[in-house]
């Protein structure tokens, strides 16, 4: 379904596997990847880096600050946050020289603190989800603000969230 729809090949493998040659690949794309529980980050970003050819790029999304692990990471089996100083250091050991990070989800921060860190009882899943049309419209306002500012290279001071772009580092 996923390769008639973007019409293109689609190859399934572990990240800390992939099912790449060496230096093959422009960009390596990885959403809330590296947080999992059956994932290794140093071991999947040194994987990347074997893939990438010289000069590739690496885009991470990460959730952010392990203070913040909550009921909800452990119902959608995170078993790590992350910092930028953090990420710096993993990117570097693993070969790929940091070209940009920032923190972002900075405007609903506040909101997802209180929600992770004061859950209701009745809690079962994880608090990502739809709500109503008027708070998911609002949401998505704050959200494009953020987007702009990081369009134009803005760093965010904190947020739920970490992006960090990487290069190979011999490239």
């Amino acid at each position: 379904m996923t390769a008639a729809r973007s019409r293109r090949p689609v190859v399934r493998g572990l990240f800390d596997r992939l099912p790449f040659a060496d230096a093959t690949i422009d960009c390596v794309v990885s959403a809330d990847v590296l947080c999992h529980e059956n994932i290794a980050p140093s071991a999947a970003l040194r994987e990347a880096r074997r893939c990438l050819r010289p000069g590739g790029v690496l885009v991470l999304n990460l959730p952010a600050y392990p203070w913040l692990l909550s009921y909800h990471d452990e119902r959608v089996q995170n078993a790590r946050r992350f910092t930028v100083k953090g990420t710096r250091a993993l990117l570097e050991h693993a070969g790929l020289r940091l070209v940009y990070a920032t923190y972002w989800n900075t405007l609903l921060f506040p909101i997802m603190v209180l929600q992770r860190l004061v859950p209701r009882a009745s809690e079962r899943e994880s608090d990502v989800h739809l709500y109503p049309r008027p708070i998911e419209a609002a949401f998505g306002a704050l959200l494009a603000c953020e987007r702009a500012l990081l369009r134009v290279g803005a760093r965010l001071p904190f947020g739920g969230s970490i992006l960090a772009v990487a290069r190979r580092a011999d490239g």
